[in-house]
């Protein structure tokens, strides 16, 4: 890992640029799982064991990506596999974006109440041999883009000396209002980890899996923004909560003093 974070480098444009161009070459997510409606108890189990592990939006939403597309590809057929998926998940987008101190251990993992209300263990075998089959599966190649992979960058942007609050007085603290900011965005991160299907103009919708051993008929659309209008939509959201920020800030102009 860098010392520096890439997006505050001298090559954060040329890094940005890259990962742009590697996003557009991901594949599409199907939503075709016949577990899909498990998805979510999964996704809430990387979550925690992310949290308990301290480890960075970049390794949470990599696992996730994984687990996606891993379980649209191939058919997982026990609760143990599937579990054991969804951890070795979590362990190798940790090991790829995160120290390696905060890699989680498998006395953690064992130890989580989650895991040990299911009557099973995992063991370093059966975790290992996954992980294998999850890089073979993915080609070797863990370097794939996420929404969280953007923005710090974006965040970099989203408040300067100049702007102005209603449009008639200025920020007095761009440091608090950025870090108002930047809760939002990553609560908003967070609840798109949830759903496997997005729409920025309606209501979170409630997912409808396919039928139980069916891998047809879904119309579930990609949970990431569509590439093609992706820094419109990116910009979209990011003033959407500068504006959210400002309005807080004008409500309690006290806690930005």
């Amino acid at each position: 890992m860098m010392d520096e974070p890439w997006w505050e480098g001298r090559v954060a444009s040329d890094v940005h640029c890259t990962l742009r161009e590697k996003e557009l070459k991901l594949p599409t997510f199907r939503a075709h799982s016949p577990l899909l409606k498990s998805r979510r108890f999964f996704v809430d189990i990387l979550t925690l064991l992310s949290s308990h592990c301290q480890l960075c939006p970049a390794a949470r939403h990599l696992a996730v990506y994984l687990l996606d597309h891993f379980m649209d590809r191939y058919n997982i057929s026990t609760s143990k596999q599937l579990y054991t998926v969804a951890v070795s998940c979590l362990l190798l987008a940790s090991k790829f974006e995160d120290r390696e101190d905060h890699v989680p251990k498998l006395e953690q993992i064992n130890s989580t109440r989650i895991l040990s209300s299911q009557n099973f263990t995992l063991t370093k075998k059966e975790l290992l041999g996954t992980e294998l089959l999850l890089l073979e599966a993915f080609s070797w190649n863990l370097c794939l883009p996420t929404p969280a992979h953007f923005l710090d960058y974006y965040l970099l942007a989203s408040v300067s000396q100049k702007d102005h609050h209603c449009h008639t007085w200025p920020t007095t603290c761009p440091r608090k209002t950025k870090e108002c900011l930047k809760e939002y965005a990553h609560y908003f991160l967070e609840v798109t980890l949830q759903g496997d299907s997005w729409d920025p103009k309606a209501e979170p919708p409630t997912p409808s899996p396919p039928t139980q051993g069916s891998r047809s008929g879904s119309s579930q659309t990609h949970v990431y923004p569509d590439q093609a209008s992706h820094w419109g939509l990116c910009t979209q959201i990011t003033l959407t909560l500068q504006a959210t920020s400002k309005e807080r800030a004008r409500i309690s102009p006290v806690c930005y003093q």
